[in-house]
């Protein structure tokens, strides 16, 4: 089991002390981005749950629970995971971590409802050890309509001796029924500085200044960032981007170079690298010194400047939802936004002078 990262004892903590206190209900809610180690805090919390002899705040390691657990093959540990299509092969396994999480979670968009239904089924059903039953329902934010309902009375009234944990990107994405009978908590992202000395302390290679952008183009998430810094090929392409964009605000490049440069890479990824590059612009307006604004540090801030806030604000808007919505919008949509971004940076800069 990895060792949480420091912004995760917190939550952790808060959740031992509930169990040990023995004012844990049936169910608990986490508010975690992945990219912050969800996965990692709710399989941690699940162990400590099935151990027969817990130290609190950790498990004890040496009991039956915890070597199975470990061994990914614990009998009355269940996980839900998210899949990328509505149907196929069940997504549930008694691993807390397998070596296909990540193929499998591939832009997710599921979280299926005959996968719930089985969940409820085997909970109702006698735990193997004796000892409780804990079930993992990942990126619940993903459940629709239908697959919440399924998993609901469950959710609401789980049997006696179990636990059921979930984890979804925010509390806002789930329905007030799912969330009114649970423990819920909440996970906030690392200072920077936090998240910085993290990735430093797992990839020593990282240069400062890649380890930074790809901080912020993750909005903060250490294990996304240093996903992407281990994928050369991204954030180099992310930075040419940016590059690219520099040259052509401050007229030693064109504009459609600009925008073709943006254009191998993800809308999804084009539209977080233009949306964090708008905040941080508004940032710089209302005072901020451009040190502590890393894509300001590649495109020139004054020049950017030129855009009136209302502007910025409506670009922001569209980029975010872009972000959300990478599948239902043209693959090419941040790109026409960087478009007119260009064109309407040169009249206002040329208005000003």
């Amino acid at each position: 089991m990895p060792e949480l990262p420091s912004w995760l004892r917190k939550p952790y903590a808060e959740f031992a002390a509930a169990l040990e206190a023995g004012r844990l209900p049936g169910s608990v809610i986490f508010a975690c981005p992945e990219g912050l180690g969800a996965r990692d805090l709710v399989a941690a919390c699940a162990r400590l749950y099935l151990c027969h002899s817990p130290r609190f705040p950790e498990p004890c390691a040496v009991c039956r629970a915890c070597e199975l657990n470990a061994a990914g093959t614990h009998p009355d540990f269940l996980r839900v995971r998210a899949t990328a299509s509505a149907e196929g092969a069940s997504a549930l396994t008694h691993s807390p971590f397998d070596a296909d999480d990540e193929e499998l979670g591939s832009g997710a968009r599921y979280v299926r409802i005959d996968d719930l239904r089985e969940l409820c089924h085997w909970l109702s059903e006698s735990a193997a050890l004796g000892h409780g039953k804990a079930a993992i329902i990942e990126n619940a934010q993903l459940m629709q309509q239908g697959a919440a309902n399924a998993v609901l009375k469950t959710f609401e009234e789980p049997p006696s001796g179990s636990l059921i944990i979930m984890w979804a990107q925010s509390f806002d994405t789930l329905l007030p029924t799912i969330l009114s009978r649970a423990l819920k908590i909440s996970v906030a992202a690392p200072s920077k500085q936090e998240g910085l000395q993290w990735l430093s302390s797992r990839d020593p290679r990282l240069t400062p200044q890649g380890a930074e952008l790809a901080l912020t183009l993750c909005r903060g998430e250490p294990l996304s960032a240093l996903a992407m810094a281990h994928d050369g090929n991204t954030l180099a392409a992310v930075g040419a981007a940016l590059g690219a964009f520099a040259a052509a605000l401050s007229g030693r490049g064109g504009y459609d170079e600009a925008c073709e440069a943006f254009a191998p890479l993800p809308s999804a990824l084009t539209a977080r690298a233009l949306s964090e590059f708008v905040l941080e612009v508004l940032k710089y307006k209302a005072g901020g010194g451009q040190q502590d604004l890393p894509l300001l540090k590649i495109i020139p801030a004054k020049a950017a400047c030129a855009l009136p806030a209302d502007h910025l604000f409506k670009a922001w808007r569209e980029l975010t939802a872009i972000a959300a919505a990478p599948p239902l919008l043209p693959s090419r949509a941040p790109v026409a936004l960087l478009r007119a971004w260009l064109y309407a940076l040169k009249g206002a800069s040329g208005t000003a002078r």
